[in-house]
């Protein structure tokens, strides 16, 4: 047994395939049996570990709290009605898209990483490759298989793996690509919901009270958040650890599974929802214009018209504001989910790197930490109702409370200064009381 590959197994490697969020699978068959392994290697990148264990953990915990604000305002009862419903149900799925990841990205990328290389091969095998006395109790299947995958890791440039048990390995895979992917689906069709609530509420607005009053777009969310799950359900019945190393699997040959999987994604995940929120938009801000020249011909004031005028204008910005929020994340990221279900489907995955693929998910995910963190400033930016019950809700108490701090102490600091000025005015003790002017007179 040599310690290169031969060359059937290197090209079982070459050819091996990623799935849609980058995570390198193959389907080669050793006859080693890894079933009664407890422990499997999650394979990453430097700036993963980076981002992960560091900067994701406090770009997610900020963003929830701002959501938090954004939610505790949005339902006050000045606020409440059916858009500020929808507004708070997007806060919702847009914090638990990062909190769920958090346990798992902690236990997973806190541990120590170690360097996959030929060393534990080398501790079986002699110079020549013939097996030495320690791997008595290993098949040779195993070394080749373990030689195969250094091979294989030295190739796409692998630097740490991570030793996971097999829950905290399905786990992980769930957490990350099953729940976060659900929630943030929630949020996308909330969106989606929004911009056709708007378009609704301007174009019939009498209408609109009946359609999408309070109760309605509180079970319309509801429905959202049950049915969402079911665009990934996929990520949670596929093999997550398997052959010793923790990743999801897709089928080598045909479209079958996650190459379906691909296009569902692609098409009802991004360019539908995309396309019609960008439709809808439009069609909301060139109905608000038609209604201020509806409100001019029926020669109503100057001022009124100004000021419904206005108000559109910010409207219009705040929602435009939003779809370019959304939209930033969802379109480069859409292409290159489309790219891949291309690939897959044409080439058997063979066109598209690992290590690319692993950076444009970790950049992707940013993005959407940060479009979820901007919709805060746009609400304060462009709401007036928003800046005003922001300021009652959060601002005010803040305020007061640490007026209170201040006023506790600024009586104990203050009296110093005046005890000291008081004992200097005061007569002492031991001094004779001055007599009265006209004393001497008398």
């Amino acid at each position: 047994m040599s310690l290169k590959m031969s060359h059937n197994n290197q090209s079982k490697f070459n050819n091996s395939d990623t799935d849609d969020y980058g995570l390198y699978t193959d389907n080669m068959s050793y006859n080693y049996d890894f079933s009664y392994w407890d422990e499997f290697i999650y394979p990453s990148y430097d700036f993963e570990r980076a981002l992960y264990l560091y900067i994701w953990e406090i770009m997610v915990i900020v963003t929830s709290l701002f959501n938090f604000v954004v939610i505790s305002v949005f339902l006050r009862r000045k606020m409440r009605n059916s858009t500020s419903i929808i507004f708070a149900a997007i806060a919702v799925s847009d914090s638990l898209t990062g909190i769920v990841t958090l346990p798992t990205y902690i236990m997973v990328f806190h541990s120590d990483p170690f360097e996959l290389s030929y060393s534990m091969y080398d501790y079986f095998t002699n110079s020549n490759g013939t097996s030495t006395t320690n791997s008595s109790s290993y098949s040779p299947d195993y070394l080749t298989y373990y030689a195969d995958y250094a091979d294989y890791v030295e190739a796409q440039e692998l630097v740490h793996d991570f030793n996971v048990t097999k829950d905290l390995c399905n786990g992980f895979m769930i957490t990350k690509y099953f729940l976060s992917e659900s929630f943030h689906t929630v949020s996308i069709f909330l969106t989606l919901f929004l911009g056709i609530q708007r378009y609704v509420s301007v174009a019939f607005p009498y209408k609109s009270k009946f359609l999408f009053d309070i109760k309605r777009a509180l079970v319309i969310c509801v429905v959202i958040f049950v049915l969402s799950p079911l665009l990934h359900s996929y990520h949670l019945v596929s093999n997550r650890a398997k052959n010793m190393y923790c990743l999801w699997e897709l089928q080598r040959h045909g479209c079958e599974g996650g190459c379906i999987n691909l296009w569902i994604a692609f098409f009802i995940r991004h360019f539908l929802p995309c396309l019609t929120l960008v439709v809808f938009s439009v069609l909301f801000i060139s109905k608000l214009h038609v209604g201020e020249e509806s409100l001019r011909k029926l020669g109503i004031n100057r001022s009124q018209i100004s000021r419904r005028v206005e108000e559109n204008r910010q409207i219009s910005i705040m929602v435009t504001c939003i779809v370019i929020v959304f939209l930033i994340p969802e379109i480069p990221y859409g292409v290159f989910i489309l790219c891949i279900a291309i690939d897959k489907t044409a080439n058997n995955g063979k066109g598209i790197a690992l290590k690319p693929i692993r950076a444009i998910f970790m950049a992707y995910q940013i993005l959407l930490v940060l479009s979820f963190h901007a919709n805060f400033y746009i609400y304060t930016v462009f709401n007036r109702r928003f800046r005003k019950v922001l300021y009652r809700t959060v601002v005010k108490p803040v305020r007061r409370f640490f007026q209170c701090n201040d006023s506790e102490q600024t009586p104990h600091m203050e009296m110093k200064p005046l005890q000291t000025f008081a004992a200097k005015v005061r007569p002492s003790e031991n001094e004779p009381e001055h007599e009265p002017l006209n004393a001497k007179d008398n």
